[in-house]
């Protein structure tokens, strides 16, 4: 989320707006050296009450001096509403999937009591936001079966890419991406399957390698050749680990915390991005695959399809089989069939601009200067 606040505010002095970042700072937290077994209750001293205090007194004196609109960029931090009273604010949701498994609308997802603990507060926060702005309008659909204070204002505006994402060459994509398996790395330009994201449950990780075990078994019996699954993002959870141990003759890569640059390579080179999530917030993999020329394959439910718009490839995650069968379609493509594709992948991406970004947030901003500070 600290990249989407660097994000929004270079967009925002691109435009000529002044901005200051500010955040809380780890003072308390440094105890942990002493305290490790509470750190984390450290963290949430510096979080929720010294920077509380500081953002009390830093509104107080900055309303004597300027008409300001606060933008707390990330809706876990909303519970700062409540220390800016009387002053414009933009609250950005990027979901509510912690939010619903604390109300215990996503049994899959149990909530320990300091996290129903926390999306309480959280909950609290929004409820007192006089502007709400969705990242997607799934978001705003759940967020509005959520919020109870009918006077909140919600708005659902499409964000840009975090990176400059597009095409590499193929030989410059492979040099980027030197840390894959030299075992693996020769066959990869010949094409792969792409995986990008964390060990989240709803991320489906395990969904992901179970359609490929399926891809890879229907290959063998048509004689085609094996193709590379590669899984891009955090290091592989005990059980995906204990999965793939029992496929240990398939080629099944992990690239570990890989930087923008090596997943734009991947993107750039990849057969197509498998994306089979059962729930997002949004799924910004999607739209950084379509802007590098990869084809995708998502879950066909929103958010993805929004996401996704007519130019992705949408299955049901939970047909195993049946998703296995679609994928190797898609790698047997003729080569105008595969261009067309990443055609409209691109024509896809444009709904995805800064200009029309920062236009739907300066709406935001007059319009929360114009009829909030009013009331």
């Amino acid at each position: 989320m600290q990249r989407v606040s660097l994000l929004y505010k270079e967009i925002a002095e691109g435009a000529g707006i002044r901005c200051e970042l500010i955040r809380p700072i780890d003072r308390v937290g440094r105890l942990r050296i002493f305290f490790p077994l509470i750190n984390k209750w450290l963290s949430y001293v510096d979080k929720y009450f010294v920077f509380t205090i500081e953002l009390i007194i830093y509104s107080f004196w900055m309303s004597r001096k300027y008409n300001i609109i606060y933008h707390i960029t990330d809706h876990s931090n909303a519970i700062y509403s409540l220390c800016l009273l009387g002053r414009g604010k933009v609250v950005t949701c990027h979901d509510v999937l912690a939010i619903q498994s604390m109300l215990g609308a996503v049994p899959q997802n149990p909530v320990s009591f300091t996290g129903r603990l926390l999306q309480k507060i959280i909950l609290i926060g929004l409820n007192h936001s006089p502007i709400i702005v969705c990242v997607s309008r799934n978001t705003e659909i759940q967020l509005r079966s959520i919020i109870s204070n009918k006077m909140v204002k919600i708005f659902t505006v499409l964000q840009p890419l975090n990176y400059d994402f597009s095409n590499i060459n193929g030989n410059h994509a492979l040099d980027i991406i030197h840390d894959i398996p030299l075992l693996y790395r020769d066959n990869l330009s010949h094409g792969f399957i792409l995986h990008v994201g964390g060990n989240q449950w709803y991320k489906n990780r395990i969904g992901v390698c179970q359609i490929y075990v399926a891809l890879h078994r229907l290959r063998s019996q048509l004689g085609q050749l094996p193709i590379p699954l590669i899984l891009a993002g955090t290091p592989p959870s005990v059980e995906l680990l204990e999965y793939i141990n029992k496929h240990i003759d398939l080629p099944i890569i992990f690239l570990r915390t890989p930087t923008n640059r090596q997943i734009n390579a991947l993107y750039s080179l990849a057969s197509l991005l498998l994306f089979p999530s059962i729930s997002e917030g949004f799924g910004w993999p999607i739209v950084e695959a379509m802007a590098c020329g990869c084809p995708v394959v998502t879950t066909g439910r929103e958010p993805m399809s929004e996401a996704g718009g007519e130019s992705a490839i949408y299955i049901n995650p939970s047909d195993i089989h049946g998703s296995a069968r679609i994928l190797n379609e898609i790698l047997n493509w003729s080569s105008d069939r595969r261009s067309n594709q990443i055609k409209m992948g691109y024509e896809n991406t444009k709904r995805f601009s800064r200009s029309d970004f920062l236009q739907s947030y300066l709406s935001i901003y007059d319009y929360s200067l114009n009829h909030i500070l009013k009331n």
